[in-house]
């Protein structure tokens, strides 16, 4: 499972293994800029469950640059981001495709092979 809380002093994403009583930091040593539970907007596992997607938007939602889709791996390493300017997403059924959107005029719509994230 992976989940926010403030257990250091600050938000950050950990992740556990139900049932195990064990829970890892992977945003503990990360510069990033949320802040609050209120720009995590979305926390999930992408297809595979190599990484921890987070999907952030600022706390005043005012521009398209501060929504992104970023990935941490399960097993530690840099956050990285995955997809910018993105405003919301979901991977297909079968894993193979990520459909989103952003939040140009009309809330264009698209579709991408699973790829990964960029640096």
């Amino acid at each position: 499972m992976a989940f926010l809380a403030s257990r250091e002093g600050r938000n950050d994403v950990w992740v556990s293994e139900v049932g195990s009583g064990t829970y890892r930091n992977l945003t503990r040593s990360e510069p990033r800029d949320f802040t609050s539970p209120k720009e995590i907007r979305t926390l999930d596992f992408s297809p595979d469950s190599s990484l921890v997607s987070i999907w952030t938007r600022s706390s005043d939602g005012s521009t398209t640059r501060r929504c992104k889709l970023s990935a941490v791996p399960i097993r530690g390493g840099p956050l990285r981001v995955y997809l910018p300017e993105v405003a919301e997403y979901d991977w297909s059924h079968d894993g193979r495709k990520l459909v989103f959107h952003t939040t140009a005029p009309g809330d264009p719509i698209f579709v991408r092979e699973r790829a990964s994230p960029t640096v």
